[in-house]
């Protein structure tokens, strides 16, 4: 084989380690680009998980302090709930009480005014009655006066008695004290009557004495029926003011509990949002933990190719220096010798 032929292979081999050496520069670029973008890909995706979990903790954070709101309110709205309960039933119980105490002071004012209305007629009757024995009394004090005047009168005068006869047979009289026996008589029967007159009138007196008293009490009770029951009428007006808000009051807290019902299932749909949240939380985290696996496999991988790399370089290098020294060495014996 001839050098010059043995020359140009040699200098063929080192070109095609020249190219191999370029080859494997870019290769290591390559390796260095891709190394690159995992670090970028990796930190991209560690910084949207990193949000994402903190987005993802902060909507829990607030939806716990949600239902630590709802609940208090609930809770608070029950116990509410239950005193407007125990309210209207007291207001229902007070209503029906009033009513009642009202119909009792009708009938009350009812039997009051048929009192009164007793009372008066008794009271009309004594004070006839008074009247007329009254004038019974003036007549019989009239008819006493003068039968004592004629009783006065008649036992003032004399009268002449027969006392017998002398001692010549004459009759004899004597002048004596009148007894006015008639006039007596007349003057006992007018006292009694009298009397009898003066006892009724006291009786008459007494009556209309305790008839007035009776229709005064009369009066006083239907005064006070009627004032009682225009209090009733009031407290019945302001029992049904009481009901009326206490229904309000129990249609309000119910309205709030609807409410509160309402929220409640939202809550607990944004509960089944953040499971889901949850769940892709987790596969990001997952998916991060396995990125990162991976690229740190890739990055073993591409240190080994890296190594690779070098340790090839290395390898041309050695050859091509080999190459070149045997072709100079092939050149230096081709060449003519001069003799001198």
């Amino acid at each position: 084989m001839q050098p010059r032929w043995l020359i140009a292979q040699l200098e063929e081999f080192s070109f095609l380690s020249q190219s191999q050496s370029a080859l494997s520069d870019e290769v290591r670029k390559v390796l260095g680009l891709t190394e690159s973008h995992g670090a970028e890909h990796t930190n991209r995706l560690d910084n949207d998980v990193h949000r994402f979990t903190a987005l993802y903790e902060q909507l829990m954070d607030e939806q716990r302090d949600r239902w630590d709101s709802h609940e208090r309110r609930y809770q608070q709205t029950v116990r509410t709930l239950d005193e407007r309960d125990q309210e209207l039933t007291q207001a229902q119980s007070e209503l029906e009480e009033t009513k009642n105490h009202q119909d009792f002071w009708q009938n009350q004012l009812t039997r009051a005014r048929n009192w009164k209305s007793r009372a008066r007629t008794r009271l009309d009757s004594a004070e006839r009655e008074l009247r007329s024995a009254e004038q019974r009394t003036l007549s019989a004090e009239q008819d006493y006066r003068s039968a004592k005047a004629n009783y006065d009168y008649a036992s003032s005068q004399t009268i002449r008695v027969y006392v017998g006869k002398d001692s010549r047979g004459n009759a004899q009289y004597e002048y004596r004290p009148n007894p006015a026996t008639a006039e007596r008589h007349a003057m006992n029967a007018a006292h009694g009557r009298l009397q009898t007159a003066r006892e009724e009138e006291r009786r008459a007196k007494s009556e209309y004495k305790a008839a007035r008293n009776e229709y005064k009490e009369a009066c006083d009770q239907v005064n006070g029926s009627m004032s009682a029951v225009s209090d009733m009428e009031v407290a019945t007006k302001h029992s049904y003011s009481a009901l009326s808000s206490a229904e309000d009051a129990k249609t309000n807290t119910l309205n709030a509990k609807y409410s509160l019902d309402e929220e409640r299932r939202i809550l607990e749909q944004m509960d089944d949002t953040l499971k889901s949240i949850e769940s892709c939380v987790n596969s990001q985290q997952n998916c991060q933990r396995e990125l990162h696996q991976h690229n740190s496999m890739a990055l073993t991988t591409l240190r080994n190719n890296e190594q690779i790399q070098e340790d090839l370089v290395y390898e041309i290098y050695k050859i091509r220096y080999a190459l070149e020294n045997k072709a100079n060495l092939l050149a230096a014996f081709d060449a003519p010798v001069f003799l001198g």
